[in-house]
């Protein structure tokens, strides 16, 4: 097996758009006659699949990696098809950082055959939402971590060299964050955050009002305000989209 020695700038990789790869000469080394046995890979170097249909993301964490293990290989995949093209040419890859919701993913079972393609390699899912339910499938096909991508690149790097180093955890929002984040999606006030946060709780109108010190009237107007800004008519209809929006499933009041 022969590999051309190119230099080449992490971002003007001699690859096809889909499958990025990094510098040749981190590789291998062959003695020239064509034989697969005179190749040699270089032991201290780690290898990174980074697999995101967003150029961005790819652009962005393969960078923030590339920072952090200068010594390392860093490749790229824009969908899970060139993912596992890829982990058949070079089994030994290190670390996996797989997009949970590409377009060809197929859930859990796609991640799992990442997984088994993987061998000893390290798989780390990224998602927009870790929910408990998707975390405990995850883990039980051998995923490593389930990381959020609502942090910033440099620190979601710092987690993947953390995985890299034995370390395995799965971040799971606590009941802050999801309040918060629906106060930014559906942008709520702070005291129509309250008032979400209470019909969540079970809480009526009548309770609402005792607990925070303002009359019923107030909150029935407060309520409506949410209702319109969620578009739901109904606290099922609230319930329910609290749920989809936090952990996934319907709710059941």
């Amino acid at each position: 097996m022969q590999f051309e020695a190119r230099r080449l700038s992490p971002w003007k990789r001699n690859v096809s758009p889909d499958v990025q790869e990094g510098v040749d000469l981190r590789l291998s080394e062959t003695d020239g006659s064509g034989d697969d046995a005179g190749e040699t890979t270089l032991e201290s170097e780690l290898s990174v699949l980074i697999v995101d249909d967003e150029r961005l993301i790819r652009d962005l964490l393969a960078l923030a990696l590339e920072q952090r293990l200068p010594n390392a290989r860093v490749d790229t995949a824009a969908s899970l098809a060139s993912a596992i093209e890829h982990l058949d040419r070079r089994p030994r890859t290190d670390v996996i950082v797989l997009d949970y919701k590409m377009g060809d993913m197929r859930g859990v079972s796609s991640v799992s055959r990442v997984v088994r393609l993987a061998r000893k390699g390290r798989v780390v899912v990224l998602s927009g939402h870790v929910t408990a339910a998707l975390a405990s499938d995850l883990s039980k096909v051998g995923v490593a971590a389930a990381l959020t991508k609502d942090v910033g690149m440099s620190e979601l790097a710092g987690k993947i060299v953390d995985v890299m180093n034995g370390q395995s955890f799965f971040e799971l929002p606590t009941p802050v964050d999801k309040l918060g984040r629906m106060q930014s999606t559906f942008a709520l006030s702070k005291r129509e955050a309250e008032i979400l946060q209470h019909i969540i709780d079970g809480d009526r109108n009548a309770d609402i009002a005792f607990k925070l010190g303002i009359s019923e009237s107030t909150v029935r107007v407060h309520v409506y305000h949410v209702f319109k800004k969620l578009g739901v008519t109904s606290r099922i209809e609230a319930f329910n989209c609290w749920n989809a929006m936090t952990n996934g499933v319907a709710a059941k009041i």
